[in-house]
């Protein structure tokens, strides 16, 4: 899955915002139909951690600060640690057979960032625990 933020513009004084949908299916044999499943991202490989995601470019000496949220407000951010910042799905599955559902992970590049030309990317996990 790929989240693009495209063209950052350093001279734009709003933030620069996109999403991206991950889907997911899940399959079940006996146990209780209904399941709440965790979603957790990582920080990132720039990042220190998951309020200070980073977007590293190849060659250029400047990283780009981002972000990214379980909400369209771009509110709270989507973080690793479950029943604090890690998004939950309920997800009723029947037996023997299987279910799908789609998330959406919103993202944010801040504005006014001093940044130099180049192609910016970060590597985040997302881990899918029952």
């Amino acid at each position: 899955m790929g989240l693009n933020f495209g063209v950052y513009d350093p001279f734009a004084t709003v933030a620069r915002d996109t999403q991206a949908s991950v889907g997911l299916t899940c399959s079940r044999v006996g146990g209780p139909q209904n399941n709440t499943i965790t979603l957790a991202l990582s920080a990132g490989a720039h990042g220190t951690s998951t309020a200070d995601r980073r977007l590293a470019g190849s060659g250029v000496p400047t990283t780009i600060s981002y972000n990214l949220y379980r909400d369209s407000g771009r509110t709270f951010i989507w973080g690793n640690t479950p029943g604090v910042d890690a998004a939950t799905e309920l997800i009723s599955v029947p037996n023997n057979g299987s279910a799908s559902t789609t998330v959406v992970i919103y993202g944010r590049i801040p504005a006014n960032q001093d940044v130099y030309v180049g192609s910016y990317a970060d590597q985040v996990t997302l881990t899918v625990t029952p």
